[in-house]
């Protein structure tokens, strides 16, 4: 039986660039014609642990790990930001 759970990866044309603790995203021309979406520090680190090898609920522990943090507090934030970025076409599934 294969893992339902997509894993998720940058889409690709999707510009990005970091500046301290936020990154701004530039999205896709196919999307809208000019758009820059600026994160917070939050969204910046899960950003970073969207690498085309990690699903949802390993994004989510690494988060646990990394910010010392209770899952049920950083669960419906990753969520919520792969949902918002995957309706933008920012952030898109594939498969393990």
């Amino acid at each position: 039986m294969t893992d339902p759970t997509p894993v998720w990866r940058r889409a690709d044309g999707v510009g990005w660039t970091q500046e301290g603790s936020t990154a701004y995203i530039a999205l896709p021309a196919r999307t809208t014609p000019f758009a820059v979406i600026r994160l917070s520090e939050v969204g910046a680190a899960i950003w970073e642990l969207v690498d085309g090898r990690r699903d949802e609920n390993e994004i989510v522990a690494e988060m646990v790990r990394l910010w010392e943090i209770d899952e049920t507090d950083v669960r419906p934030t990753v969520a919520s930001f792969v949902e918002a970025l995957a309706s933008k076409g920012v952030l898109q599934p594939t498969r393990r």
